[in-house]
């Protein structure tokens, strides 16, 4: 199968529709929380965004301390170009060249880096509430 086949936007859209259809059964089933949803929205999922219908801007306490708890468990560089680029270190969001210049990567470098670790985030988030793997810490911890 042509790589271009792998990638068109009907593959796409068939992907997107039968994780959606998986999200909604699992929600209906009670295995899926709203929490979990809303920080996998937060972080562009976008079968997560249709399931909410719509994007979050900013994400409850609840949804913060799922994303905390995945974001602990990251390597610190890859950490770390996530929370400059995405302006969860200081409140700045920060261009792939200014990342860059500070961990000595190139800014499309630093573009790969910042989607692949966002889309093992959003995968891990998603999976583990699934599967019941997740603690939930309470927001206070």
């Amino acid at each position: 199968m042509a790589e271009s086949t792998l990638r068109s936007p009907q593959r796409r859209r068939f992907v997107l529709e039968a994780r959606l259809k998986r999200l909604r059964a699992a929600q209906r089933a009670g295995v899926l929380s709203a929490a979990a949803v809303e920080a996998a929205a937060y972080l562009d999922d976008p079968a997560a965004v249709a399931l909410r219908r719509g994007p979050v801007l900013a994400p409850s306490p609840e949804a913060r301390a799922l994303i905390d708890l995945h974001l602990a468990g990251l390597p610190f560089r890859e950490r770390e170009l996530l929370r400059l680029r995405r302006g969860w270190a200081d409140g700045n969001v920060y261009s792939p060249e200014e990342i860059g210049r500070v961990f000595g990567l190139a800014p499309d470098a630093v573009r790969a880096r910042c989607e692949a670790t966002l889309r093992r985030l959003r995968a891990a988030l998603l999976l583990e509430e699934l599967l019941g793997c997740a603690e939930t810490p309470s927001p206070g911890e």
